[in-house]
């Protein structure tokens, strides 16, 4: 069993699940950032008041307007609302 965890791999059924969801995330992440950047390019207004807005508050800007929650949730999904930050933070200039 040493052999197992140690040199092949084996992880624990909590730590699979754990490494499956932190993997989704990232997948959500990758497909659905592009489109929340895509919509404040798109609401001009909206890039505005991220532009004005602090950095330590931007979160709170992408999170409210509603782009980077994944369909059949409530809550803005947060492996979303960081990428849609630096696709933000890239077209900056």
């Amino acid at each position: 069993m040493i052999l197992g965890f140690a040199w092949w791999g084996w992880v624990l059924g909590s730590t699979a699940r754990t490494m499956a969801a932190e993997r989704a995330d990232a997948a959500v992440a990758v497909l659905l950032a592009p489109a929340c950047v895509d919509n404040f390019v798109k609401h001009q207004d909206k890039l505005a008041e991220f532009r004005k807005t602090s950095v330590w508050q931007q979160r709170q800007v992408v999170e409210q307007s509603g782009w980077a929650t994944t369909p059949g949730s409530n809550k803005p999904n947060p492996a979303v609302v960081s990428a849609c930050i630096e696709g933000l933070e890239k077209i900056r200039s």
